[in-house]
């Protein structure tokens, strides 16, 4: 389902022409994942811009940019309803009394972090967040791609949302 053919190094250095041109050869070779490491928000809003402007269409990015939620162009844009593909999952600051709710999961960082004390025995951290979202968002992505040829990942991901 999920096709990763390539690589293309990009960094902050990199040119708008070069950075197309990555995108490009992606695009050419099917690829519907992206993982993107180490660019900066405005870096990663152009990857996306660039993307709208290709009509590049991918299941999934994942992300390891931090941004502020609150100031955002990329947060607002992605929030907004922007987004070249089904699912996207980056890194944002974490903290159990945040009161902002899940879209995925729908729980907030409290609710979490009770569950996740109640079921461990232990205090959640950023990392066990991070864990469980991506697991979220995976199980949702593969839910939708795999229901499109007949499969039903529901009991999966609700399953997943007990541990």
């Amino acid at each position: 389902l999920f096709n990763y053919l390539g690589k293309e190094e990009v960094d902050s250095s990199t040119s708008e022409e070069d950075l197309r041109a990555a995108l490009q050869r992606l695009q050419a070779k099917g690829t519907n994942v992206l993982q993107i490491c180490g660019l900066t928000v405005d870096g990663l809003q152009d990857v996306t811009l660039l993307m709208e402007l290709l009509a590049f269409d991918v299941w999934a990015i994942f992300s390891d940019t931090v941004h502020d939620e609150d100031s955002s162009t990329y947060t607002q844009q992605m929030t907004s309803g922007w987004f070249q593909g089904a699912w996207i999952m980056d890194a944002t600051p974490w903290h159990p009394k945040y009161p902002t709710r899940g879209s995925h999961s729908d729980m907030t960082s409290a609710e979490f972090a009770q569950l996740f004390k109640q079921s461990s025995g232990f205090e959640a951290t950023p990392y066990a967040a991070s864990a469980f979202a991506c697991l979220i968002v995976v199980s949702k992505a593969l839910e939708a791609a795999w229901n499109s040829y007949g499969f039903n990942l529901t009991l999966f991901r609700d399953e997943i949302q007990k541990t």
